[in-house]
């Protein structure tokens, strides 16, 4: 079976370049995402011998890039939204 779907830099891409409003809301999406992955990867962490004081520490980075890539994006897209341009 092959997979027909682009791949998801170039719909983030195409999304930038046609709405950056939506691209903006994408991009949350995937943060969101990746914030909530953080539990699964606690879990198998654990299991594998890492200790809490590591965990809490690859949480915060986590938490923190989440924060980061938030606020670039807002940025970023968010200027590209509210003033209606498009990337060149």
């Amino acid at each position: 079976m092959t997979d027909t779907a682009a791949p998801l830099p170039a719909q983030l891409r195409h999304l930038i370049e046609s709405d950056p409003a939506a691209a903006r809301q994408a991009v949350d999406g995937l943060l969101l995402e990746l914030h909530s992955l953080t539990t699964t990867a606690t879990r198998t962490a654990r299991k594998t011998g890492v200790n809490l004081e590591q965990v809490g520490r690859a949480l915060r980075r986590v938490d923190e890039a989440v924060v980061l890539l938030h606020e670039a994006a807002d940025l970023l897209l968010g200027a590209l939204a509210d003033t209606g341009r498009t990337r060149t």
